[in-house]
């Protein structure tokens, strides 16, 4: 009895690493927390999770209860393995800390109680040490907003809304967007315009992205890019700045250098070059680095137009149609908020879904470093407008996106990874709603 893990068993005897209910460090036994009366486990993805973060920040209703709570958090913000480090900075995000201990569990100890969307809660009665219940995402008490969504779901609605941009459309953000027009920064005449439309929102229509020869990687989306932790479907690149290099001097994609664009911007760009950067010219490098900064400068005046979702999330009740409501039901009940929530609608995370390569030879993209087929969420935005899906590129429509999540397959052998547990199965009614929602994402 005492070795499964399963509602009316035993409960294992269990320690994990983080801090105690004091916020000292400490290795947390739930055997210590016998006969103290009811414990609320609650298994916390981290701080990349939606819901969990709503869970985290009505923490205080659990206390106000008289109930112990011990989080579980199983990766880091960038849904990483947890390490200890990472339950003290779980332990910040709750709304009240005192009596609250947090723990690492990047192992997923409880997963066989977990059948819906994180967090999952277990509660324990601790005269037995036995699993009394398990729940994934429980919802709130409360009334429901429009006849549809509880408290829960309707904050996270409420947090939809278009993002402003980080800097002022100012002289360094109109040449960044000059250079980033340019085609002849690069001696393939390629620019960072030719995958990043403006009409075609910052992404093109292609599978993958072509340049100077044929990418590996679907073109993502960049209009939002400057609110994101990281930059590329793997994250390599941590600023704007370092993201506008990459492509510049990768041979598939500008196949540039510090001296041709130099050479460039001292020919097509030298009075308003010289008037944001004064002395630059004649270092090359001090050129690139600053190229990178105007257009880096560009990126972050950009700003979206708010969409009929914006709309309804803002108290506009008629903003979506029957349909789109039943879509976004769907959306906040199996489990896509997890990952997609927030103005820019994603988590800045790295997940394993198991879509198919872009490689032309069908060999698996391994992904991010140390994290085996994790790639970036992307933001939702535009997806409504958009062609070809995932970092692959090779799933051609939002149905047959929305389908690779619902039918649980575990991908096949153009993908690698361990699919994660909190992606929910479901079934084609509901694949049709979510794709409804997904239209107005304009």
């Amino acid at each position: 009895m005492g070795d499964r893990v399963a509602v009316g068993a035993v409960v294992p005897d269990l320690a994990f690493d983080g801090v105690g209910e004091s916020g000292a460090p400490a290795t947390i036994h739930l055997r210590d927390y016998a006969r103290t009366g009811t414990l609320v486990v609650r298994v916390q993805g981290g701080e990349w999770c939606g819901t969990c973060n709503w869970h985290a920040a009505h923490t205080s209703e659990l206390v106000a209860k008289g109930e112990r709570v011990l989080d579980l958090v199983l990766g880091d913000r960038d849904n990483a393995p947890a390490s200890a480090r990472d339950a003290a900075s779980w332990r910040r995000t709750l709304d009240v800390q005192q009596g609250v201990a947090v723990g690492v569990d990047p192992s997923f100890a409880f997963r066989p109680l977990l059948e819906g969307a994180l967090p999952l809660v277990v509660v324990i009665d601790t005269a037995t040490m036995t699993i009394v219940r398990a729940e994934s995402n429980p919802a709130p008490d409360g009334p429901l907003v429009d006849g549809l969504f509880d408290r829960q779901e309707w904050d996270m609605i409420r947090a939809i809304r278009p993002p402003a941009p980080l800097e002022a459309r100012d002289a360094k953000a109109a040449l960044g967007e000059a250079l980033f027009e340019d085609v002849e920064l690069s001696p393939a005449h390629v620019g960072c315009v030719t995958c990043h439309d403006p009409t075609r929102a910052f992404a093109d229509d292609r599978p993958v992205a072509i340049g100077a020869a044929r990418g590996d990687r679907h073109t993502p989306r960049i209009a939002l890019a400057a609110g994101a932790r990281s930059q590329f479907w793997d994250g390599r690149a941590a600023t704007l700045e370092e993201q506008a290099r990459g492509p510049i001097e990768n041979a598939a994609e500008m196949h540039s250098s510090p001296a041709f664009v130099a050479a460039r911007v001292a020919s097509a760009h030298r009075e308003a070059f010289q008037q944001i950067f004064p002395g630059a010219l004649g270092d090359d490098d001090a050129v690139m680095a600053d190229v990178m900064k105007a257009i880096a400068s560009y990126e972050r005046s950009l700003s979206v137009a708010p969409n009929a979702l914006d709309r309804y999330a803002a108290g506009d009740f008629g903003a979506l149609d029957f349909q789109q409501k039943q879509g976004l039901v769907a959306f906040t009940r199996q489990g896509c908020m997890q990952c997609h929530w927030g103005p820019r609608l994603t988590d800045d995370a790295f997940h394993v879904t198991r879509t198919p390569t872009g490689r032309a030879d069908g060999t698996p993209d391994v992904g991010r470093a140390g994290h085996l087929g994790a790639f970036k969420t992307p933001s939702l935005r535009g997806v409504g407008h958009a062609k070809f899906f995932a970092h692959g590129g090779a799933i051609d429509s939002l149905d047959a996106m929305v389908a690779s999540y619902g039918d649980g397959a575990n991908g096949d052998a153009r993908s690698v990874g361990d699919r994660e547990p909190w992606i929910r199965r479901f079934g084609e009614t509901t694949r049709w709603a979510i794709v409804k929602l997904l239209e107005t994402l304009d």
